[in-house]
């Protein structure tokens, strides 16, 4: 299977083997690497976070850079994302959690518009649910669903909470801080899109 980590500019934590995956960089997501020793394939951005030595690092290393204006119409996370998506089964991105409330709101934004992509840091995972699916690898960890649109006829299996056949609306609270008390989590529904966020380190 073919996977990609792209790299924001913001600060994140995270035990990862690195060399497993082909790796990406946002504009001064680039620093974070360059302090690693890795090489990225691509650097996308309009420049201006990026650090002046780590750019003519990546530039002697022949490092694929692409600088866009900096008015533009989409954050330079989004161009990375929208230019690798299909070349790959799994992207994890790394610096989407916390920083800037406007830039964590647009980023959860981005996982309705591309639901393969993952947030992901030590502490939390963030992505979409757009169908029925089994969560494997979660006993004891804090599983919360935001519904983004109505979910019908939701039942949950393997939870500290369970549910049977129900409706749940947009903006409901029913559904967070569960847990999971099974290694396999079934989600079944017949329509509907939640955004999953797992608390790991319960």
């Amino acid at each position: 299977m073919k996977k990609a980590i792209i790299i924001l500019n913001n600060k994140f934590n995270i035990d990862i083997n690195f060399d497993e995956y082909d790796i990406y960089c946002a504009d001064g997501g680039a620093n974070y690497l360059y302090d690693i020793g890795k090489i990225p394939k691509l650097i996308i951005g309009d420049m201006d976070s990026i650090k002046k030595d780590v750019l003519e690092y990546y530039t002697k290393e022949k490092v694929k850079i692409e600088k866009y204006p900096k008015d533009k119409d989409i954050t330079d996370g989004e161009l990375i994302i929208k230019k690798i998506y299909f070349k790959y089964e799994e992207i994890l991105i790394l610096g989407a959690i916390g920083g800037k409330s406007s830039h964590f709101l647009t980023n959860l934004y981005l996982l309705e518009k591309y639901p393969k992509i993952k947030f992901i840091n030590n502490d939390e995972e963030i992505f979409i649910i757009e169908k029925s699916c089994i969560l494997k690898n979660y006993l004891n960890k804090e599983i919360s669903f935001i519904p983004i649109e109505k979910i019908e006829n939701l039942s949950l299996s393997g939870f500290k909470y369970n549910l049977k056949n129900k409706d749940v609306e947009r903006g409901t609270s029913l559904l967070v801080s569960n847990t999971g008390v099974s290694n396999e989590l079934e989600i079944k529904f017949l329509k509907g899109k939640m955004i999953c966020v797992i608390n790991k380190n319960l």
